[in-house]
């Protein structure tokens, strides 16, 4: 949410917006608040209303062959293709989750009149609304999309906050787990893994919502936020000092990696190594060594990263503000381009079944863009 953070500060000047607080407000206020109050996560007093329905499915028919004097065949239609923009007005006014599953988008944020928002339900190869989905206790921060069920971390105010599971099937809300702290999200086959601020990395069953363990993690109130799980393991990223941490899962500890700089954004994983967003740079951190290996330089703070499976994506703020898509092994940046009034592109997800990227943006309207392919 810190890059989040950073983007909106980029649309004060067009929208008026108050300056979110910055991290050192945010540790002053914890200092003062003590070790039990939450860290505030609502980043935006209010957006502007939508006013520009951005336009949805464009339907493109091209004719088989003409008749003939032996018969005529039916007219070949090819596939329906996917819609650039999805609009989200007037449901939600501040997109701040995104992800893409099973041919399916999931989004949330906040109304226009600062609320929590729903989660939404879309299909992605033709863009339509398919279910709208009440949150309880908060607007969303984390979401993760497990095989059937979709994970996410909300908060209300500093009063509260939540793991909350969703069945995909039957959109109801499935379990409603309380937590203390605000934190990182991911989940695996046999496991949900959050942290929970300086009480450590809760260890969820995905089936009853209950702890299974609690990993102490180094640092109290100032210790790492961020979790990634994949093929490679379980990973934790401090913000506050750069450090990276791996899950031993068989006895739920966890030991350091290294240090990267010293700020760590939402890590990810793809082939062989864990790639880590700091900064205006990807590093990639090759598992088997635990020794920082290439930098990618952006050129512009990353708001957000993700893989396809094949391909990094991200998004920038200014100077450098739009999406990329970086060639893991040549490390070529290839800009994309997007619809000329599209603006400001927060997260970022890819759907690893069917290779779509997406990233929701604020301007003109709030919206889904399609990115590749």
């Amino acid at each position: 949410m810190n890059d989040l953070k950073r983007s909106l500060e980029a649309l004060i000047d067009d929208t008026r917006l108050p300056s979110p607080p910055s991290m050192e407000e945010l540790r002053e206020r914890t200092d003062r608040r003590g070790p039990q109050a939450h860290r505030p996560r609502r980043l935006l007093a209010g957006v502007l209303t939508a006013v520009v329905v951005i336009s949805g499915v464009v339907l493109s028919i091209a004719y088989g062959p003409r008749s003939s004097t032996k018969g005529s065949n039916p007219p070949a239609t090819r596939p329906t293709p996917v819609p650039d923009v999805i609009a989200l007005g007037p449901k939600i006014a501040q997109p701040t989750v995104l992800a893409a599953s099973n041919g399916k988008l999931w989004v949330s944020g906040y109304t226009s009149d600062n609320r929590d928002g729903p989660l939404l339900e879309f299909d992605a190869a033709t863009g339509r609304l398919l279910s709208t989905i009440r949150l309880p206790n908060g607007g969303p921060f984390q979401i993760v999309a497990g095989k059937s069920s979709i994970w996410m971390r909300t908060q209300q105010g500093e009063s509260s906050t939540h793991l909350v599971k969703i069945d995909a099937r039957t959109h109801r809300i499935v379990a409603n787990i309380p937590l203390s702290f605000d934190g990182g999200l991911a989940v695996t086959s046999d496991a949900v893994w959050t942290v929970d601020g300086p009480y450590g990395l809760r260890r969820i069953d995905p089936r009853t919502g209950h702890t299974i363990a609690t990993i102490p993690l180094p640092g109290g109130r100032y210790g790492p936020l961020s979790v990634t799980a994949g093929p490679l393991g379980v990973f934790l990223g401090n913000s506050y000092d750069g450090s990276i941490w791996r899950v031993n899962t068989q006895t739920n500890t966890v030991r350091l990696v290294t240090h990267i700089g010293t700020a760590v954004g939402q890590m990810f994983e793809l082939g062989t190594s864990l790639w880590v967003p700091t900064g205006t740079a990807l590093v990639d951190l090759p598992v088997s060594t635990g020794i920082p290996g290439r930098t990618i330089e952006l050129g512009a703070p990353i708001l957000s990263a993700a893989s396809d499976g094949h391909y990094l994506w991200v998004t920038t703020e200014k100077p450098k503000p739009g999406a990329f898509r970086i060639d893991p092994t040549s490390s070529e940046i290839t800009p994309i381009t997007i619809p000329t009034d599209v603006a400001v592109l927060l997260p970022v997800a890819s759907d690893d079944g069917t290779g779509t990227t997406w990233a929701t943006a604020m301007l003109p309207t709030p919206s889904i863009v399609h990115l590749a392919p």
